[in-house]
């Protein structure tokens, strides 16, 4: 299906800025308990081998007791810290899709809200770690045109609704049937 711009008909109209509707009144919707729950594990086994590392080293070296038993201190307070802000981060992930656009939105202290259109969207790819595995969760990733990197990539969402979504995206954004025509000109290459 070809698209070009003599069949549409182009509004050049202006809309009033206050008809605008701003990204923060689209209403998001937060990845559920089983992402935080991953984020917790992840964060508690990360802690746990960092210290389990840090005071086989400081053994190993045959550091002063009383300056193991410091760097451990410090080493347990930054992990605290660092622990609690990886979970109000998971807990603040949330994404949109409307009609026109994926939208996620992040960040604790620098929001960070971000709209990829779907007629940018070229490709998108679901994923599986075992962390993710065991509880039930996929991160979609989606590219758009001229980037190598993902535009949005979305940790955490239940595996049924990461399977429809990204359905919802190929069909809705039209990947699905530029590569059923890309498979169909191959096949006739050969």
């Amino acid at each position: 299906m070809s698209h070009s711009i003599e069949n549409e008909k182009l509004d050049h109209t202006p809309i009033e800025p206050h008809s605008w509707l701003p990204m923060e009144q689209i209403p998001l919707e937060p990845l559920g308990d089983n992402y935080v729950k991953m984020v917790l594990a992840e964060s508690l086994l990360f802690s746990v081998a960092l210290m389990i590392g840090a005071t086989g080293a400081m053994v190993f070296l045959q550091l002063p007791k009383l300056f193991i038993i410091g760097m451990l201190s410090a080493l347990s307070i930054v992990l605290v810290f660092g622990n609690i802000f990886r979970n109000l981060q998971a807990k603040r992930l949330a994404y949109a899709i409307t009609s026109q656009e994926l939208l996620l939105a992040q960040g604790i202290f620098w929001h960070k809200r971000t709209s990829l259109p779907f007629t940018r969207l070229q490709h998108v790819s679901l994923s599986q770690g075992p962390l993710e595995k065991f509880f039930g969760l996929k991160r979609l990733k989606c590219f758009s045109a001229g980037s190598g990197v993902a535009e949005i990539d979305i940790r955490g969402l239940d595996e049924i609704k990461a399977e429809h979504l990204r359905q919802h995206l190929l069909v809705n954004t039209g990947i699905e049937a530029r590569q059923h025509q890309a498979d169909g000109q191959e096949n006739q290459d050969v």
